[in-house]
């Protein structure tokens, strides 16, 4: 089987079938298949603090990032956590309560493995302009 023609689910379920055999791998396994946040990335993402429902911030989150690409979209429903790469660049976006109807909103991108602000800036944006469409 050609390299090129090899699907990333198959190589997590390989990884995943390795670290069974060695209990050193396991958790960079579990890693490999969930979208992974670090302390880096929230130092380097643009925050908003929403007055809407999290549910509705995280669903219109995933829709503008499902518009964004015509790739996979890598989502983590129990973190809130979504991925996305979009013409060469990598954005996360994460959803967190804070009250009844207010929530944060944290969005990263990275491009060759730089930070990129702006970007992040821009994606979250266009995700508040979804929300305001949705509750208007």
């Amino acid at each position: 089987m050609a390299l090129r023609n090899f699907h990333p689910r198959l190589a997590g379920l390989a990884l995943a079938g390795f670290a069974l055999a060695t209990p050193s791998c396991i958790l960079a396994s579990a890693a490999g298949l969930a979208v992974v946040t670090t302390q880096e990335f929230v130092d380097h993402a643009t925050t908003i603090i929403m007055e809407h429902p999290t549910q509705r911030v995280w669903e219109s989150t995933v829709d503008v990032f499902h518009d964004q690409t015509s790739g996979r979209v890598t989502l983590d429903e129990a973190n809130r956590t979504v991925q996305i790469n979009s013409r060469g660049t990598e954005f996360t976006a994460m959803v967190e309560t804070l009250d009844v109807n207010r929530c944060k909103l944290i969005v990263g991108a990275r491009r060759y493995a730089v930070y990129q602000r702006e970007l992040a800036e821009k994606m979250a944006v266009r995700i508040k302009h979804r929300i305001e469409l949705v509750t208007e």
